[in-house]
């Protein structure tokens, strides 16, 4: 974390420098949560909305039974949450993690933005960078995960399975990654 309070009002497209990094990652985070919770109140009203014509259309039915009229179905306009209810569902929205802004970055390159990713970066140079920067963001959720299964497994039996995986991957892009969390695995291993 900086030594300093993260700058909340920073710009999505703001250019990413030592100084920024933070507040653009806790920029990000918001956001995503933000879009999570919008989508839970979108789908909420639709409920809401779902709900209210299916109750006028038993009603209608019970009317209809008791040899009422038949009355035309009115127009129906978007259902209002109230202010109990954003609080309830902004609160039952889980905190987000990077795996979720991640996960929103594939959505939306998929099939939203996929421009971005068919036009591709300007120079070679931009094109390693990024490619190192996949790298680099991969190999670190992969440390995290390698290191709850080595809790929940042991880690002796997790370094045999890292082993056996490395021995028959050795000749991908991936392997040279994985050596080195193998190597940080043993080391933590060998002083814990």
């Amino acid at each position: 974390m900086p030594c300093r309070p993260i700058h909340s009002g920073v710009h999505a497209w703001e250019s990413w420098t030592g100084e920024t990094s933070w507040d653009i990652a806790a920029q990000a985070l918001k956001t995503t949560r933000k879009k999570k919770i919008n989508d839970t109140l979108a789908r909420r009203r639709a409920n809401k909305l779902s709900q209210r014509r299916k109750d006028w259309h038993a009603e209608e039915e019970r009317r209809l039974a008791e040899g009422k009229a038949a009355r035309s179905e009115p127009k129906w306009g978007k259902p209002q949450l109230t202010a109990e209810e954003k609080s309830a569902i902004a609160a039952s929205v889980r905190p987000v993690t990077i795996m979720d802004y991640l996960y929103r970055l594939r959505i939306k390159g998929n099939y939203e933005r996929a421009d971005d990713f068919w036009e591709g970066p300007l120079t070679d140079e931009q094109a390693r960078d990024f490619a190192r920067n996949l790298v680099d963001l991969s190999s670190a959720t992969l440390l995290v995960h390698e290191l709850r299964i080595a809790q929940n497994i042991g880690i002796d039996r997790f370094l045999s399975e890292m082993d056996a995986w490395l021995r028959s991957n050795r000749h991908t892009a991936s392997q040279v990654a994985a050596d080195l969390r193998r190597q940080l695995h043993s080391t933590c291993a060998n002083s814990g």
